[in-house]
């Protein structure tokens, strides 16, 4: 039924925020194929808006192209994942120049992904780099609001324990490990 609902919505009213909605519900539903195709049109819709009224729709670009960097990550199209969390990352980070509370915590998640991709290919380096990023933004964040950003900060430091156990640091990964059960335990 949602999917009748969204193709009639989008025939309707073929906005980037219909087709991306769309296509979230398609890759929840593991359409890949056809959730890409949406997705790929909301970021065409996106980027032609932002060119009158880029503060409005740098935000929506970002998101659309971090979405698709996961779908084409869980595709295996890895390249191409790479491009879009890049670009994300980096349109991102310039929000948050204008705007670091908003920003923060989309900057923390578009490095976590791109260090996720990082480790997938064995680009250790860049992967810890990532997690380091994120972890450092979920820290802060988690400061001001615990309850919200401290499982962000276990994940966090999950994935570096995880990272480091395939370096062979064991120590560090062990550390790091211990920490994110301790903060998982303490949120239980």
């Amino acid at each position: 039924e949602a999917r009748d609902f969204y193709e009639r919505l989008i025939e309707l009213s073929p906005t980037g925020e219909h087709h991306f909605n769309y296509a979230r519900l398609l890759y929840s539903l593991n359409d890949f194929r056809i959730a890409r195709k949406h997705y790929e049109k909301a970021l065409r819709m996106y980027r032609k808006l932002s060119e009158q009224n880029p503060e409005a729709y740098m935000p929506n670009i970002a998101a659309t192209l971090n979405n698709l960097g996961i779908l084409l990550k869980n595709t295996n199209e890895l390249q191409q994942a790479r491009a879009y969390y890049e670009e994300a990352l980096e349109i991102r980070r310039e929000l948050l120049k204008q705007n670091p509370e908003a920003y923060k915590p989309a900057v923390a998640t578009s490095l976590n992904n791109l260090g996720i991709l990082h480790s997938k290919t064995n680009n250790l380096k860049q992967a810890r780099d990532c997690y380091e990023g994120a972890l450092k933004v979920y820290r802060e964040l988690s400061e001001q609001n615990p309850k919200a950003y401290l499982p962000d900060v276990a994940m966090s430091l999950n994935n570096l324990g995880l990272l480091l156990g395939k370096t062979n640091d064991l120590q560090q990964a062990r550390a790091y490990c211990e920490e994110a059960l301790e903060i998982r335990r303490e949120l239980s």
